[in-house]
């Protein structure tokens, strides 16, 4: 009888051991497989999305560079009073950045809270010297104000530090 569990053990025991060899070897086959399937998938998701990612850039860039305060004015050809002008300067800016809403799932956050940043900014240059101006003014009084203001504070205009920023995001993509 205890030879007969001897031998019994001496069969058992190598049969565990090739299954616990199987298992591992599988296992970590199978692991590798999965993490390999993981990143083509990955990669095949990018490779679909870059396209969409680079024209959010594109359109952003676009929007900053219409958006700087002579590409405002030189749009503007209606010679109403100051608050008039004033009000249609933020309205077709804010109408821009709200057309642009969607872009924000393409770029980073950074990219994103600078381009709000940047519009904010703007606006709030334009209602500053609007408010300076007389009410009864002429509405161009005001675009020339501001053509002044960005001519002597060309720094002070955060489009072209924001274009450029994008611009290195997106070359980070390539």
């Amino acid at each position: 009888m205890g030879e007969t569990i001897l031998d019994i053990i001496k069969f058992i025991l190598p049969a565990i051991a090739v299954i616990v060899t199987a298992y591992l070897v599988l296992s970590t086959y199978l692991r590798s497989q999965l993490q390999q399937k993981a990143i083509e998938l990955s990669l095949q998701q990018k490779q679909q999305t870059l396209p969409l990612r680079l024209q959010a850039y594109e359109r952003l860039i676009l929007f900053l560079e219409r958006n700087t305060i002579p590409n405002l004015v030189s749009r503007q050809t209606q010679q109403d009073t100051v608050p008039e002008m004033q009000m249609m300067l933020v309205a077709g800016l804010r109408s821009e950045y709200e057309h642009n809403l969607t872009q924000q799932l393409y770029v980073s956050s950074e990219a994103w809270n600078m381009i709000r940043a940047v519009t904010e900014d703007t606006i709030g240059i334009i209602n500053r010297i609007g408010v300076n101006l007389p009410n009864e003014a002429n509405g161009m009084a005001l675009c020339r104000a501001l053509l002044e203001h960005y001519v002597q504070n060309p720094q002070a205009m955060p489009n072209q530090f924001a274009i450029e920023q994008l611009k290195s995001e997106a070359r980070g993509l390539l």
